[in-house]
């Protein structure tokens, strides 16, 4: 777990401010995003021998809740999946090479992107292939290139299970799978990952670089 105290989430946001074109406005969670993406795909880069300016595609696949996206939003009481993933791809050059204010960019040009008449285009035409017998799966890069990340947006380290938890994994079908929660009181964000030893230490190496330099 790398922590990002509310202090240090909002000299991030300021900092990636000053740097955007006058009328762009990103997120505290596209800031602190484009700094684990970044420091995530170096490390898979380190992992496999590919060179940091190579021309090889990377994705952040980003959870995005779409209760309030449709048009009409949907209601209170509804408790299927309402989630969809986001999708924001760069060449691992252009990815490293840029300012996190520039990657914080393109992550939310893709949310935005996510309107309802996108979501609901997504839906008519899963639902085409489910009617029809066919399974739709997303097809990952075979360098795991790809890598998924939720936001959780309540205090999960606030909830009363009635119990000690014995254990919590949020491992998916990827190498490694990133989530951001709230931290206790609202103070920012810790973010979780979840992969082998050598690598986190490694990412998390990096990630902390990245910061201390920000």
């Amino acid at each position: 777990m790398v922590p990002f105290p509310k202090a240090k989430c909002e000299a991030l946001k300021a900092a990636a401010g000053k740097e955007l074109p006058e009328g762009a406005w990103v997120s505290s969670d596209d800031v602190v995003l484009a700094h684990v993406w970044k420091a995530m795909c170096e490390m898979r880069c380190r992992q496999l021998g590919l060179p940091l300016d190579s021309e090889e595609m990377t994705t952040c696949a980003r959870a995005c809740n779409i209760r309030k996206r449709t048009s009409p939003p949907l209601g209170a009481g509804y408790c299927a999946n309402g989630v969809v993933q986001v999708f924001t791809s760069l060449s691992v050059r252009e990815l490293l090479s840029s300012a996190p204010s520039a990657v914080a960019q393109h992550l939310r040009a893709s949310l935005q992107a996510n309107s309802p008449q996108h979501v609901a285009a997504l839906v008519k035409w899963q639902d085409g292939h489910w009617r029809a017998g066919r399974r739709v799966t997303i097809a990952f890069d075979a360098r795991a290139l790809t890598f998924v990340v939720s936001s959780w947006v309540f205090d999960w380290e606030g909830i009363d299970f009635k119990a000690t938890p014995v254990a919590f994994d949020h491992g998916a079908l990827v190498p490694i799978v990133v989530v951001f929660t709230v931290r206790p009181a609202g103070d920012g964000l810790n973010v979780y990952s979840s992969g082998p030893r050598a690598s986190l230490e490694q990412y998390s190496s990096i990630l902390t670089a990245s910061l201390n330099s920000a």
